[in-house]
C-alpha cells in the first residue's frame, strides 16, 4: 500500500485514541513496511502508549524497518522497564537491527538474568550477535528450528 492519501487517512486514525489498539498497531505496522516517515513522530508517541501491542509495532517499524538508532535509549528503556516479555524481546531485537552499541552491557545482563525464559535471553543474545556483526554466522550455524546456543565466553568477554 503505497498510495499518499490512503497513509495519510490512516495516519489519522492511527493517531485517534478511540481507534481500536489491534488496528493500530496494524496502521504502525504499515507505515513501517511502507516506510511513511511522515508518521514517525506518531510511532515515537506510539512507544508510551498503554497497550502493548502498540509497542511492540512502533519498535517494529522505527527500529527494524526505518533502523533510526536515534530510538536506541528509547529502546533500552522499554528492554529494561516494559511489564510484557514480547515487547522488552521487539525492544532487544530492534537494538540488535540499529546495532547499538552502548546497548551491550543491558543485554549481557539480560542474558545472564533471564534463564527462566530462555525466548527473552535468545532474543537478547542475537541482539548482541547483530550488534557485534556476528549474527548471519549463528543463525545459518544454528538453522530455523533449532535453538540458538550461546557463546558464554562471548557473553562474559561483553
Amino acid at each position: 500500500m503505497r498510495d499518499e492519501k490512503i497513509l495519510e487517512e490512516l495516519l489519522r486514525l492511527f493517531i485517534r485514541q478511540e481507534t481500536p489498539p489491534g488496528v493500530r498497531a496494524a496502521i504502525a505496522q504499515e507505515f513501517g513496511e511502507s516506510r511513511y516517515y511522515p508518521a514517525k513522530e506518531a510511532l515515537l508517541e506510539g512507544l508510551t502508549s498503554s497497550d502493548a501491542v502498540i509497542r511492540d509495532a512502533c519498535i517494529e517499524s522505527l527500529a527494524i524497518r526505518w533502523k533510526l538508532d536515534e530510538l536506541g535509549p528509547r529502546l533500552i528503556e522499554i528492554l529494561e522497564g516494559d511489564e510484557y516479555d514480547f515487547v522488552r524481546m521487539r525492544a532487544a531485537e530492534g537494538l540488535g537491527a540499529i546495532r547499538y552499541k552502548e546497548a551491550l552491557p543491558i543485554l549481557k545482563r539480560i542474558i545472564l538474568e533471564s534463564a527462566h525464559d530462555q525466548a527473552l535471553q535468545e532474543t537478547a543474545y542475537e541482539a548482541v550477535l547483530s550488534i557485534l556483526g556476528k549474527e548471519e554466522d549463528k543463525i545459518i550455524e544454528a538453522g530455523i528450528d533449532k535453538p540458538i546456543v550461546i557463546d558464554w565466553e562471548l557473553v562474559h568477554s561483553l
